[in-house]
């Protein structure tokens, strides 16, 4: 008896002992993003963390909204190990962004910059940059040892069987030619120019159909305002109603894809030397929908790099 006590007694121990191991080794990471706000990045990390919680690791976010002290008191306090700063310009000031960082070094933290635009300033904060993460060949020091690319892949569509059946769904018929754009709603995107030279198409070809599938953008709402009102004159202008399908809504998954997928051709508006990752264009490539776009050279890198690499 004393003999099977002493060994439920060693049992006990080493359960609770590999308990506090495990919890020791639990790593902390932290998310400095978007957050709750229609926007890629915030979704992006919102995928990433969901993913991080089935693993032993542990996310914390902390939104790119909180004042610095906020950040800095609040990385203080969950003891975390290390930070994964989702960089985008327009998410930060750059100058508070700099001084946030060195702070941030002064608690021993590790800091990896996942890059989702890259931009020449970045050289300035590299020194306090653990690990960089891009979505694209990097322009500036793509030589650096700390640097590893990770596309962002499109998510997985079964195609349905019947297209048209879907295209029912939406109220297009199997003779409509459906043109088809999408991403948050933004003045440099220009959709509404693009729809204002589209308009001698559509007046002479009645089947012709337009989906602006664009977001309102929770990060500049008041351009997203502007632009919207921009569109809807040019609807209004030109009588366009019935050939233009214009959703401000931020779509699920399925719904877009298969908006995507029953559209007969694609078009996407990116700077010529697109400084972003491009993300919009994954749903295109998810949905098999043929493109086109201004030239974007970081993408023939990326495959032709991969390319080489398996020769």
């Amino acid at each position: 008896m004393i003999y099977k006590y002493k060994l439920n007694f060693l049992i006990s121990f080493i359960a609770i002992a590999v308990m506090q191991i495990k919890t020791a080794e639990t790593l902390k990471i932290g998310y400095l993003s978007s957050w709750n706000i229609r926007c890629g990045i915030a979704t992006y990390t919102k995928n990433i963390c969901e993913a991080l919680k089935q693993t032993e690791y542990l996310p914390i976010v902390y939104n790119n909204k909180m004042s610095s002290k906020e950040i800095i008191e609040k990385i203080k306090s969950d003891n975390i190990k290390i930070l994964n700063i989702q960089f985008e310009p327009a998410l930060y000031d750059y100058f508070d962004f700099k001084k946030l960082l060195k702070k941030i070094k002064q608690l021993k933290i590790k800091i990896i910059l996942t890059v989702h635009t890259e931009i020449e300033e970045i050289k300035k904060i590299e020194k306090f940059i653990d690990y960089f993460i891009f979505h694209k060949i990097p322009k500036f020091f793509s030589n650096r040892k700390n640097i590893n690319i990770i596309p962002i892949g499109a998510p997985v569509f079964k195609l349905p069987k019947d297209r048209n059946e879907i295209r029912k769904k939406y109220d297009f018929s199997p003779n409509d030619i459906i043109l088809t754009t999408f991403g948050l709603m933004a003045k440099w995107k220009k959709n509404s120019e693009i729809l204002k030279s589209f308009v001698p198409l559509l007046k002479k070809n009645p089947d012709y159909r337009i989906q602006l599938l664009t977001s309102f953008s929770d990060i500049d709402f008041k351009q997203s305002m502007k632009e919207n009102k921009k569109i809807n004159s040019v609807i209004k202008n030109y009588n366009l109603k019935k050939q233009i399908t214009y959703i401000t809504d931020f779509l699920p998954e399925n719904e877009l894809n298969e908006r995507l997928w029953i559209s007969d051709l694609g078009y996407l508006w990116c700077d010529l030397n697109s400084s972003g990752s491009s993300a919009a264009r994954k749903q295109f490539i998810s949905a098999r929908l043929p493109l086109i776009t201004t030239n974007s050279p970081h993408y023939h890198d990326f495959f032709f790099m991969e390319y080489t690499e398996q020769k």
